[in-house]
Parts: structure tokens; C-alpha cells; sequence
């Protein structure tokens, strides 16, 4: 992978091969710095991804790992055995195989490249900057921009339709914000979406609520 210098356009440096193989091939990535992405990253093992941060004004936070996705794709999926998604984040039913359970986000920014009207709701196209249809633990975590929802978790077992499938019992949410996006800051629904963990979470800016919360319990 390659870190952007300067402002991070479409035409920048295209990082997204380098970081597929990352969550193919190795348990733990470490990634400084910002970096361009014109597909979507569908965990399909279990991955730990983490960037750096350093103390910072306002937020007290300043991250040094932003990934920039296209502006028409969904960011960072993690997938049950028998779910997938295109390399634009469109869900498909798969025969089991291997499963990101248990995959570890921390101290990243995950963005589109471009900022939507979040007043308009033609804006709203579900590419979602994280999609959990597995349980996953996220800390230290933000997502802006996206034409959906910042943190997208939606799962209902064996349902035959793919972008409700999945089982996203048990996440575990700490220290996440979710602005700027054209949909919810934060949405989860699901018959297996339950029994997760949320600290310290903030939300505002986004085109509809802050949190959306419809899970069974």
C-alpha cells in the first residue's frame, strides 16, 4: 500500500490490491497514513486492522490512518461463511467457506472521498462505510461520507435475502463516531443482530438520526 500526499482525489494512488491481500494472507495489518481505495474490503477471515493515533485537539483524538473509498462503493464488510459481496459491496449468498468472526477494527478513519448533500435524500444509495453481517469488535473508529450509514449492522440468520443475512450477535462498539453521512450515523436491525456492547459512541451530522436502533432485543 501507498499513502496519498496532499488531498486524496479518485486519481490518487490506488491502494486496494495491497490491502486485499493483507486481509487475505496476514492476521494483523498495521497501515499509517492516508490511503485510496477503489473497491470495497470484504473480510472473509478473521482480520485484525489497525492504524495509529495520537492525542489531538477537540475530538481528543487525531487518527493518522484514513482509508478513502470511491464514491460508489461500500468501505469495510465483514462477512459470515455464507455471505459475500461484490468488489462494490453488493451482497450475495455463498456456499460456506471461511468466516471474519472475531476480526478486530482499531484507531482507523473510513471515508468517501467526496461528501454527500445530507440533505438530500437521493443521496442515500446503502454504501455503508462499515457493514457487520459477523460478529466484530471496533474501537477507536469513525466513518464520514458515506452515501448510507456509517456503521451498518443488519443480520437475520439464514434469511434468503442477502443483505439481511448473517449473525451479528455479541459485537462489540467502542469509541465509534459516525458524521457526515448521507443516512444514519449508526443503524442496527436484525433477528441476530443482539446482546452487543456499545460504549461512548457519537453521532451527529448525518442525513437521518444519529442511532437507529430496530434489533429483536
Amino acid at each position: 500500500a501507498k499513502p496519498v500526499v496532499g488531498t486524496v482525489t479518485s486519481g490518487s494512488f490506488d491502494s486496494v490490491e495491497a490491502f486485499k491481500s493483507g486481509i487475505k494472507y496476514f492476521d494483523e495489518i498495521v497501515s499509517v497514513g492516508d490511503f485510496y481505495l477503489s473497491e470495497t474490503l470484504n473480510f472473509k477471515r478473521q482480520v485484525y486492522l489497525r492504524g495509529i493515533q495520537s492525542a489531538g485537539a477537540g475530538s481528543g483524538v487525531q487518527r493518522k490512518t484514513r482509508l478513502f473509498f470511491a464514491d460508489d462503493c461500500c468501505g469495510i464488510i465483514v462477512h459470515r461463511a455464507d455471505t459475500n459481496a461484490s468488489n462494490k459491496g453488493v451482497p450475495v449468498i455463498e456456499a460456506a467457506t471461511e468466516m471474519a468472526d472475531g476480526s478486530t477494527l482499531d484507531s482507523i478513519e473510513v471515508r468517501m472521498v467526496t461528501a454527500p448533500d445530507t440533505s438530500d435524500s437521493s443521496e442515500i444509495k446503502g454504501l455503508h462505510g462499515i457493514w457487520l453481517k459477523a460478529r466484530a469488535e471496533i474501537r477507536n473508529v469513525s466513518a464520514r461520507y458515506f452515501r448510507g450509514n456509517g456503521l451498518h449492522i443488519v443480520a437475520s440468520g439464514t434469511s434468503s435475502d442477502p443483505y439481511k443475512r448473517g449473525n451479528a450477535n455479541s459485537v462489540a462498539i467502542e469509541k465509534f463516531l459516525g458524521y457526515d453521512n448521507a443516512g444514519n450515523g449508526h443503524y442496527i436491525e436484525g433477528l441476530d443482530a443482539n446482546a452487543g456492547k456499545f460504549e461512548q459512541m457519537t453521532c451527529y451530522f448525518n442525513g437521518l438520526h444519529g442511532s437507529h436502533d430496530s434489533a429483536l432485543i
